[in-house]
């Protein structure tokens, strides 16, 4: 279950820790009732796409079995990240090593007390406090 487990880590934790590069209008557009013209700056939250429940049933769950998972936690097209094949590679052979040696491995406090760290471009958790 590793893959899978990755992937909606990968959908459901958001590494990004804000929006993206800004973005330009092509052609006149309304999203949201807001009207948008040709050469105005958007910012696009992808981590948002991925809670859109259209795509991802119960998208408030974490379910590490989730089998179609077309999360976009590596951005898409021509902005996708070049290291998306190294980065899943990485976190499959943690998460395997991790749950290999360390069976019993849990959480010492309860998840929405873990206190995280936010950059522009990074968000990672300040301390994991573990048991096992």
């Amino acid at each position: 279950m590793v893959p899978s487990a990755v992937e909606e880590l990968l959908r459901y934790v958001p590494l990004i820790a804000q929006g993206s590069f800004p973005r330009f209008v092509l052609r006149e557009t309304e999203v949201g009732g807001v009207k948008m013209r040709p050469g105005d700056q958007v910012l696009v939250e992808l981590s948002a796409a991925n809670r859109d429940g259209s795509v991802f049933p119960d998208p408030e769950t974490l379910e590490i079995a989730r089998a179609d998972n077309p999360h976009l936690a590596f951005g898409f097209g021509l902005h996708r990240c070049v290291g998306a094949s190294l980065a899943r590679m990485e976190l499959q052979v943690a998460l395997s090593t991790l749950t290999r040696r360390l069976p019993d491995l849990d959480l010492a406090v309860p998840a929405d007390q873990i206190p995280w760290h936010l950059t522009r471009f990074v968000r990672r958790p300040r301390a994991l406090p573990v048991t096992w």
